[in-house]
């Protein structure tokens, strides 16, 4: 789009920039739609595709552009209940990652109760679902599936006070996460401390940035 506009407007920069800054996305979506008739067009896009250019390693302009682009096309509802759920579907999935990344069930269980809410949104349990059908023979995935599954129903004390039980769990879910030196390993073939969970890392990788910003402002 620059290509077609390669002179800049100070003015219509300006206002790109306010709507970058804004400091939450309610104010973001708003200060959109009080300046659309600047904002959702070619002239504005080409704006921020020079901002872009002249700033290529601030994190988040190309996202701002992915929303702009949206907005022209969906509207603005549509593409801030998008771009929510990317954000949202990113977070989550960093906290899977984090999550199944730890090595011990002590320290598992204290993240799991300490991120509670965030883990058990319906959002991460479907992540699990989708990677798992991805990947069946990731045992990993499935032993913290099936305490997820178990966790929102009873909460996270439960469910792992049922996987050192043992009794009332598939034996898959009760394998311990072996962290002691020397095999520092993880209870399924093929998998190490390194490459764990290469599933879940290559879908967070492939989502925009940032992740997950509590206000936009902080893509500056």
């Amino acid at each position: 789009m620059w290509l077609q506009h390669p002179a800049t407007d100070d003015a219509l920069t300006d206002t790109v920039i306010a709507w970058v800054r804004t400091p939450d996305w309610t104010a973001s979506r708003a200060y959109l739609d009080e300046h659309f008739a600047a904002l959702l067009t070619d002239d504005a896009e080409a704006a921020l595709e020079h901002l872009i250019d002249a700033n290529p390693a601030t994190a988040g302009l190309r996202d701002y552009l992915g929303l702009l682009q949206a907005a022209r096309a969906r509207g603005l509802e549509g593409a801030y209940a998008a771009h929510q759920q990317q954000l949202l579907t990113a977070h989550l999935t960093r906290m899977l990652d984090e999550w199944i990344g730890i090595r011990t069930w002590a320290a598992s269980q204290n993240f799991a109760t300490g991120h509670a809410d965030e883990l058990l949104h319906p959002g991460a349990l479907a992540i699990l679902d989708s990677l798992g059908g991805q990947d069946p023979g990731a045992h990993v995935l499935r032993v913290h599936r099936g305490l997820l599954a178990y966790a929102t129903s009873a909460g996270f004390d439960a469910a792992y006070r049922l996987r050192a039980d043992g009794s009332q769990l598939p034996a898959s879910t009760t394998q311990p996460i072996q962290s002691c030196p020397p095999a520092c390993a993880w209870p399924s073939p093929g998998y190490t401390a390194d490459n764990l969970p290469t599933t879940l890392k290559r879908i967070s990788s492939s989502l925009p940035r940032p992740c997950w910003q509590a206000t936009p402002g902080g893509n500056e």
